[in-house]
């Protein structure tokens, strides 16, 4: 493993420029998500963060947004981060039930907060819903955006170069994209307005991945695509993001966990799983080196509370 982290005070460079640097040296990156919402202990998830970062050395840390007062928790956490671990934060910022009003004031609060890495975000859809509900305009103010594009401009407009803003991509297609070649122009619509560099939703085929970056590139995205990874350990866990998220594995993997689960083979499934996406970040990198995107390359990984499980899989990525 590598060593500690050096306390230092940290100097804003933007992530988008974090990506080109550590894409043009050579250098194997990798960054962690963790969300302020599933933790009601913010001092648990701190610890949390502090032994990764210590441990692992992550290029950055992304910080989830959660609905309604959790939106503050996680402005709190992300500037504890920054401040006490000496690391890079980015913080997503979305619009889901938030009125124009309420989308300025926290910009401002994280700003305040000097948060100046955002990962703009539609959000996901409301509870009760088939469909995300767009924000009501109150009377005798500006309409919110209703779109991540409309949001990005949103925050350009107002904060100029203050942030440096990321945008999601979606390898297999937004559920709500009625076919690929649709959800990549939306996300060029991202792009245009601003966006810097683009974290996509995990997968698992890197197949996949490598025909989503050459949709992108095609159509002119030409900003820094980070691949996307969540530990697989379990076939609920495998079912739950195959109905969910819309995300497929293949046949192989998803029968071995599930072969796993009925005969009570809890650590042999999760070793299965750990191979098998062990495999997936090696085959991402290369997708990365093909396209022309540095000798090395970058992972994104959904940590949450899979601590144990992403040590493992650095671990196994850097053994390769």
């Amino acid at each position: 493993m590598t060593s500690k982290r050096k306390k230092k005070k940290v100097k804003h460079e933007p992530i988008s420029q974090i990506i080109i640097n550590s894409l043009n040296s050579n250098k194997l990156f990798y960054s962690f998500e963790y969300s302020a919402a599933r933790d009601a202990d913010p001092n648990d998830l701190f610890a949390r963060i502090q032994r990764m970062t210590n441990d692992l050395m992550p290029s950055w840390i992304d910080i989830t947004w959660g609905f309604g007062n959790v939106g503050q928790r996680s402005i709190e956490m992300a500037k504890r981060v920054q401040k006490e671990l000496s690391i890079p934060v980015l913080l997503h910022f979305i619009l889901t039930d938030r009125t124009t009003q309420q989308i300025e004031q926290d910009l401002q609060a994280i700003r305040n907060a000097g948060i100046r890495n955002l990962l703009a975000l539609r959000g996901y859809t409301q509870a009760g819903y088939d469909k995300w509900q767009p924000t009501e305009t109150i009377s005798g103010s500006c309409p919110p955006p209703q779109h991540t594009d409309g949001l990005v401009s949103f925050i350009k407009e107002r904060h100029a170069d203050w942030f440096s803003i990321g945008v999601a991509g979606f390898p297999e297609g937004h559920p709500e994209s009625s076919n690929l070649l649709e959800d990549v122009m939306h996300l060029k619509l991202k792009i245009d307005a601003g966006g810097e560099f683009i974290i996509c939703q995990f997968c698992y085929d890197a197949n996949v991945f490598h025909d989503f970056v050459k949709r992108c590139r095609a159509v002119g995205i030409s900003v820094p695509i980070i691949p996307g990874v969540m530990p697989l350990t379990e076939y609920s866990t495998a079912k739950l993001l195959s109905d969910t998220w819309n995300v497929k594995l293949g046949d192989d993997i998803y029968n071995e966990l599930k072969r796993c689960e009925e005969e009570d083979e809890i650590e042999t499934g999760r070793e299965a799983g750990k191979k098998y996406v062990v495999d997936l970040c090696d085959n991402l990198l290369n997708v990365q080196k093909k396209k022309g995107e540095g000798e090395s390359g970058g992972i994104h990984f959904f940590v949450y509370d899979a601590e144990y499980e992403v040590r493992g899989l650095i671990d196994g990525i850097e053994k390769l």
